[in-house]
This record gives C-alpha cells, structure tokens and sequence, in this order.
C-alpha cells in the first residue's frame, strides 16, 4: 500500500515510520460485500502521531479489487497515530474473494505538503500487505433483465383462462435478487393493458400474478410488450443492495396456450331443467294456456325471448313469459292424440361480453297431455 504525499522540499532528509498495523475497517454489512456507493476504509496504525499539511494531497495507493489498483482519499486522523482513507464504490467495480493491499515504501516527490512527527522531522511511512480478505467482498455490477418474460401458469381447463383464474409471469435476473414493496409486470389481454403484481421471488426469477376479472377476453393468446416492468414504488436490488435501474426487457407475443375469456353476461336457464311436462284439456280452444309457463331465469335479468321448436311446434305458440299456447287452427282431441312434444328455447339476445347476439342459450323439451273430457251422452 502507498501513501502519496507531498514534503516541503525536494531531496529533503526524511525518517521512515513503519506502521504497526493496517486493516480495512468499514462494515460491508452481513453479505460480507460492498455495493455501489458504499465506502471501503482502510485504517493505517503508526508507532507514533503525525501531522499533515495538506490532508486533501493525501491518499492510499495500490490497494486491489479485483485485478484493478484503487485510490483512497485521506478522510481523518491528522494529530494521532491512526490515518483513516475511504475508497467509494463505483459502478463496475468487482471481487469475489476479497480487496488486498500490496506492500509498499513511500517516496517524496512535490513541495506542496509533507508528513511532520512530532518532533517536526519530516517523516516517510512503510506498510505491510493484507492479502485478499473474503470478509470485505466488492459487488459493483447492477443486476438486469436477462431474458424475455414468460408465462409460467396454464389455464384449468384447455387452453383458456376463467374468472378468477391466477395468470402467472416469470422474468428472470442476471443475478440473486430481493424485492421491496410491490412491483408491477403490464399484460396484454386482447387490446387492453393488465397490470400484473409481484408475487414472489426465487433466486434469480421474479413471479408476478394477474387474476382474470369479468369482462377479460383475449382469442389468440396473452401477450407482454418490451420494457413494461414498472418499480411501482418498490425496488429490485442484488444481494449487496445494488439498484436494478436498466428495466428493459424483450417482448414476449401472443401466446396461444394462455388465452383468456371472462364473461360478464351470464346466459338464462330453464327453471325446470332440460325436460318438463303440461297438461291441457282437450277441445281447449285457439290461445289457451298450456298449463303453467316454462319460465327461464336470467342472473343479469335481461329481456329474454322464447321460442318453440320440434315435431309438433306448429300445434302450439309461446309467448315472451314462456306460456305456451294453443295455436290456431288446432283442435286437441285426445281420441285422436293425446300427446305432443315441443321444445322451448330462449335467448337473451347478448354474448358473454353483452354484445348482441342471436344463439340459443338454453332449450326445454316439453311433454304435452292431453287431458280427457268425458263426452256428453
């Protein structure tokens, strides 16, 4: 290690004073390593006091990290036997297995300051070596992106997400990462951006979760756009503590495996399920009811339309409430037969996402009886 200093004039006769101790005596903290922004102090110990005359002349030379020399500037001890120098991290800087120091015997070189012991004489230092020190680590290197997200969930049922159904995304660091409050991942659904939240981190990879809300729809696959990830107030640092600041990612596109479908209009169903019966007095004349409506019941309680189908469907008519009636020109005689078969279907005229729409969202088959009158002598 070198002390560089300056002494009142050249080819002055100098004393040496050999230090008794030098360490580096800054915490980096539980990990054992420096980030960027961090100081790394070294501490020299001198048998006896020295005075300086111009302490911002002052610094440390030759100590290592990595395979790179650093400068330390003086920061205090001037009028005592124990100089402290601090070296600030910077971006770029790295080692794994510890900072040293490399023994060295310092020389005069310029008039504009000098050491003095004190006795006044004009003094020199010499330094001992530390070798690398695996308890002061060096991590200057920021952690980012490394690959293109992914979609690392699958849908319960083939390849369509449901309501309340969890999509998960996965983005993968250049290193061991930890997170802090809640950043956010941004997800294409259909034309709509979805912000997806942290969830969990594992080693390297950071896992965010959506939860499909009604109305979500997407037919050809969940997409990501480039550089989306958000902090979100948060922060994204490695194990040192280094910022993660260049959040740019690659896109990831549709994805055909992870589509998306949330109805927001519920269909109606038949109160009787998907099979019923009525009854009907023979002779009953063109208009009468057959029996009791074959009502269906809609959760969003939108108009609903019915209509009649099957082999005997020109017999009958049904109305908007689902009452079947006799049609014109029908003459029910149970004689001649007493039983006929419809089916009633019904629509709400809306898709799952309230668009108009003209499917048939249930149907009802419907036995019908002809009841007996008994004839007139």
């Amino acid at each position: 290690m070198v002390i560089y200093f300056y002494v009142a004039a050249a080819g002055a006769q100098l004393n040496f004073v050999t230090a008794t101790a030098q360490s580096f005596t800054s915490n980096p903290g539980p990990d054992q390593t420096y980030a960027i922004g961090d100081f790394i102090e070294i501490t020299l110990v001198l048998p006896e006091i020295v005075h300086i005359s111009t302490p911002s002349m002052v610094y440390v030379e030759d100590f290592y990290v990595g395979m790179a020399p650093k400068r330390a500037a003086y920061f205090s001890g001037d009028g005592s036997n124990t100089l402290k120098f601090r070296y600030t991290v910077t971006e770029g800087d790295f080692d794994t297995d510890g900072i040293n120091i490399i023994t060295w015997n310092v020389q005069p070189s310029a008039p504009q300051a000098y050491f003095r012991n004190a006795s006044s004489e004009l003094v020199t230092v010499a330094y001992g070596n530390i070798r690398s020190d695996s308890g002061h680590k060096v991590d200057g290197i920021r952690p980012t992106i490394a690959q293109a997200p992914s979609i690392t969930s699958m849908p319960a049922s083939g390849d369509t997400y449901g309501e309340n159904e969890h999509v998960v995304l996965s983005l993968t660091f250049s290193e061991v990462i930890r997170v802090s409050g809640r950043p956010q991942l941004a997800l294409t659904v259909g034309t709509e951006t979805r912000q997806a939240d942290y969830s969990t981190v594992a080693g390297t990879a950071l896992e965010f979760r959506y939860q499909v809300a009604p109305g979500d729809r997407d037919s050809d696959g969940l997409s990501i756009a480039m550089d989306t990830l958000k902090l979100n107030g948060g922060t994204i640092k490695d194990r040192a503590g280094n910022d993660a600041v260049a959040l740019t990612h690659p896109a990831l596109s549709d994805q055909p495996a992870h589509k998306l479908s949330a109805p927001t209009n519920s269909p109606p169903t038949f109160n009787d399920g998907a099979s019923t019966m009525r009854v009907v007095q023979e002779n009953s004349p063109p208009g009468s009811s057959v029996g009791a409506a074959v009502a269906a019941t809609d959760p969003d309680r939108d108009p609903l339309s019915y209509t009649l189908t099957g082999a005997d469907a020109g017999f009958f008519k049904v109305g908007d409430n689902g009452l079947i009636t006799v049609a014109a020109g029908t003459s029910l005689d149970f004689e001649t037969r007493p039983d006929y078969s419809v089916v009633v279907q019904v629509s709400d005229n809306l898709d799952g996402f309230g668009g108009a729409d003209t499917a048939i969202d249930d149907m009802i088959t419907v036995a019908i009886r002809v009841v007996n009158q008994p004839e007139l002598p």
